[in-house]
C-alpha cells in the first residue's frame, strides 16, 4: 500500500480507457453503460448495484440472476446496508 511521502517509481502502466462492456456475447454501446461506484453485500450475498443513469438499485443474487430492481432513485451513486439488512 502506499504510504504519503512515500516515493513510487515511474512505471509505464498499460490501462485501457473505457474498456468494452459485453452482456451475453454482445458488446454494449457507450449509452447502455452506467457507471457503477459503489457495491453493497448483504449477509445472503446479493449484490445491491447502483446505477447512476438508469435511476435504479439492481439487486442480484448470488448467481447472478436479477432479483429485484429499486427504481425512481434520482442518480444513485453510493448504496449502504445497516446491520439488519435494510438498504
Amino acid at each position: 500500500m502506499f504510504q504519503p511521502g512515500q516515493a513510487f517509481s515511474e512505471e509505464k502502466i498499460d490501462v485501457k480507457i473505457n474498456p468494452p462492456i459485453y452482456l451475453n456475447g454482445k458488446e454494449l454501446d457507450k449509452r447502455q453503460r452506467n457507471p457503477i461506484y459503489d457495491i453493497a453485500v448483504d449477509s445472503e450475498g446479493r449484490l445491491y448495484v447502483p446505477e447512476f443513469y438508469a435511476n435504479r438499485v439492481t439487486i442480484l443474487g448470488g448467481n447472478g440472476n436479477i432479483q429485484r430492481q429499486i427504481r425512481g432513485i434520482h442518480s444513485p451513486h453510493g448504496v449502504a446496508l445497516d446491520p439488519t439488512g435494510n438498504l
